[in-house]
């Protein structure tokens, strides 16, 4: 005669008390994990990217100004500008020449649509540097009044009147167009 063996039955009785105790934290621990997912913080509101182009002008030394340069040779005459500070050793007093540039959609024959990057305000270079130390002031004026394709600084012609910082982060910021496409996108 041959004996069927039955698999033991298990009841609370019957599970070892240890390995109860080890299930039922574990079973706190998934719980715990899955009420942290639930209580995750909220998306932190988007900054506003002309804010932020605010904080960051106040933080950058010296002050802005426009040069009117030959349309079509802004982006040269920006090179040109910062490559000359360096050869002169005025990178104490120039910090940057920037050429406002934008992405526009130009439609091209047969409906093609295409992306260009274009130069938003043709014929002007925004330098930043320091003239108020009167001994070198003289000295980067004349370097930067002349570099080729310069025609001069907007403004009073031998002495040059920095924009307000309203109007070079409203000159150089993002505009409400470039805001409202990154929103979108």
């Amino acid at each position: 005669m041959s004996e069927e063996i039955l698999p033991e039955e298990t009841t609370a009785d019957s599970v070892d008390p240890t390995s109860q105790d080890a299930v039922l934290e574990e079973s706190a621990e998934v719980a715990e994990d899955s009420q942290a997912v639930e209580e995750a913080p909220a998306p932190v509101a988007e900054v506003d990217p002309i804010e932020e182009f605010r904080k960051q002008m106040s933080s950058l030394p010296g002050e802005w100004y426009v040069l009117h340069t030959y349309s079509g040779y802004e982006r040269r005459v920006a090179a040109d500008i910062m490559a000359r500070a360096e050869n002169f050793e005025l990178e104490d007093y120039v910090f940057d020449a920037v050429v406002p540039m934008e992405t526009v959609i130009e439609v091209k024959s047969a409906g093609k649509k295409k992306e260009v990057s274009r130069v938003r305000i043709p014929g002007y270079v925004f330098v930043r540097m320091d003239l108020d130390d009167p001994e070198t002031s003289d000295r980067v004026w004349r370097t930067i009044k002349d570099t080729p394709a310069v025609t001069g600084f907007v403004g009073d012609r031998y002495n040059p009147v920095p924009l307000t910082f309203d109007e070079a982060v409203s000159q150089l910021g993002p505009t409400p167009e470039e805001v409202a496409a990154k929103q979108a996108a």
